[in-house]
């Protein structure tokens, strides 16, 4: 049994951790996305 809860934690923290990542890795890409999108109708309002 003491084995067994070891792995449960062990994976529970793994998830956190991938999780975590995505979460970074996701907020990135959006806030990339915002600044290109920004970036793109600014142009066109210049022009």
């Amino acid at each position: 049994m003491v084995k067994k809860t070891a792995v449960k934690k062990a994976v529970k923290r793994a998830v956190q951790k991938l999780a975590r990542a995505i979460a970074i890795v996701t907020i990135e890409s959006v806030i990339i996305f915002a600044w290109l999108f920004y970036g793109l109708q600014v142009a066109t309002t210049l022009r």
